[in-house]
């Protein structure tokens, strides 16, 4: 263990921390979330303490990192695979000089992003808004249909960018879930909306609670062991990261269609 504490790449303070949590996200940044009043002279000594645990999952990052590289630029996919819906696109980057923005649209099981690329950043960005998209337009629907098969009512669905949480249930009813239940298989994300749904009886994670879920989802306990690997399953892309140099204006057709 070395002297000097590992560098915080984002310092978070939440009005509802009780305790100091300590998170590595997928590219191996220390985010460190404290409560209102904690007194951060105190953060060195604590990191320090957990150097090897955080040097573990830095490294797991980087191998993840390091198996999804691909052949394009920036870590960019050639194909994405939305397991919920058991649907797959193709990648199709047409860069154009002079562009100031990027576009994407579909064309049959293809996506095509055009425009100006020479941003990753910008790249991911895009493709992240597509798929909360995507998210938008069948989540919620599918949610209604869990509700009906369970009589648990809810008031209204949202779906967004969420990156720590799967979903959440708020007292008024309205459940909110991440987009990124998309990447998941469908009986993880009906694990998840049944979850979400008896929160609107149980606010808690109380006996009770437990014995509702399992009534509507009998194995429930396999499912919360693949939920505690399920991070695994979204792509790197997904988690806004630092900017890379991708695509030139102009580039040889056999790496713009390297999905072909």
């Amino acid at each position: 263990m070395t002297d000097s504490a590992p560098e915080i790449h984002q310092l978070r303070v939440h009005p509802r921390a009780r305790s100091v949590k300590l998170r590595v996200d997928a590219h191996g940044r220390l985010i460190v979330t404290v409560p209102p009043r904690f007194d951060r002279r105190r953060l060195p000594g604590l990191i320090r303490e957990c150097g090897p645990w955080i040097a573990d999952r830095r490294e797991a990052a980087k191998s993840r990192k390091d198996a999804e590289a691909g052949a394009l630029p920036g870590g960019l996919p050639t194909a994405i695979h939305l397991r919920a819906l058991e649907r797959s696109f193709s990648l199709l980057w047409r860069p154009e000089s002079g562009a100031k923005g990027v576009s994407v649209f579909e064309q049959e099981e293809a996506l095509i992003l055009k425009g100006d690329l020479r941003s990753a950043e910008r790249c991911r960005r895009v493709l992240r808004s597509w798929v909360v998209e995507q998210g938008r337009k069948t989540l919620p629907p599918w949610l209604e249909q869990v509700s009906g098969e369970t009589g648990l009512r809810f008031s209204t669905c949202g779906v967004g960018r969420a990156r720590t949480r799967w979903g959440c249930c708020q007292r008024s009813g309205r459940i909110l879930l991440s987009a990124r239940l998309l990447f998941l298989p469908p009986h993880l994300v009906r694990h998840v909306m049944v979850h979400e749904l008896c929160h609107t009886v149980h606010p808690d994670h109380s006996a009770s609670f437990w014995r509702l879920v399992r009534s509507f989802d009998p194995d429930c306990d396999r499912r919360l062991a693949e939920m505690r690997e399920a991070q695994g399953l979204v792509p790197l892309w997904m988690e806004p990261g630092p900017d890379e140099a991708a695509f030139p204006d102009s580039v040889d057709p056999a790496v713009r269609d390297a999905d072909r």
